[in-house]
């Protein structure tokens, strides 16, 4: 089973724009309803108030070593096995910005999200899903960016 990592947009879109900060808002429209059974979308609440850091920030710290397993911020793939630890990333972000409370505690879920509506994040808001577990429903989805 594929989860998806957590990620920050900024890290991969906006990050290739003048000016850097703040410059992104992402448009997440649901092609199908979604749920947990289908890989419903997963937040970390505040995390886009932490100091901005950079992929180059995040990679080169490794705080312990569960976090060293994974790599880095920014995974082209997005993809996790069933094994990796999808918030170990967004663990040692949040220890770079000196957040001490149990990141997987505060993941959010979002219960439901209906076909042809739309969830808007900020570039740094640390977010993923995990895992689609439907053995008939798709989550597909049309992502758009507004960049400054």
């Amino acid at each position: 089973v594929k989860c998806r990592r957590f990620h920050q947009d900024g890290t991969y879109i906006s990050d290739n724009f003048v000016p850097r900060s703040n410059n992104c808002l992402t448009m997440w429209v649901a092609l199908d309803d979604t749920d947990e059974e289908n890989g419903a979308l997963q937040y970390i609440p505040r995390s886009h108030k932490w100091q901005e850091q950079t992929q180059h920030d995040v990679m080169r710290t490794s705080v312990n070593d569960h976090d060293a397993a994974a790599s880095n911020v920014a995974d082209s793939s997005f993809h996790l096995t069933s094994e990796d630890d999808p918030l170990a990333s967004v663990r040692r972000a949040a220890r770079l910005a000196g957040d001490t409370e149990d990141i997987s505690k505060r993941v959010v879920t979002l219960p439901h999200v209906s076909a042809g509506e739309m969830v808007v994040h900020h570039q740094r808001t640390w977010h993923g899903s995990c895992p689609n577990v439907s053995k008939s429903r798709p989550r597909r989805s049309v992502v758009a960016h507004l960049i400054q």
